[in-house]
């Protein structure tokens, strides 16, 4: 996925993307500085984990990219309802 954003610039990229299990968020950090927008998403019951991705958007001046705490067998519509 990396390959693919480092290739483009900001002004041709137009992916969409999510990243599961997001934990220190490179991946996602790297397609947003790409210029994709970026969800990214943990277990809900992860809060410091949660908290880190923040961090690291805000560290990378990427206030664009949206964290999503995550609980599969309680709420999967949380995560596809902020897709739209």
């Amino acid at each position: 996925m990396c390959n693919l954003f480092l290739k483009q610039t900001e002004s041709e990229c137009t992916a969409v993307c999510s990243q599961l299990g997001a934990g220190v968020s490179l991946p996602g950090v790297v397609a947003a500085k790409c210029g994709a927008q970026v969800i990214l998403s943990d277990s809900a019951e992860l809060p410091l984990c949660l908290e880190n991705c923040r961090r690291t958007c805000e560290v990378n001046e990427l206030p664009n990219v949206l964290v999503v705490g995550i609980t599969w067998e309680k709420s999967p519509q949380t995560f596809c309802s902020s897709l739209h």
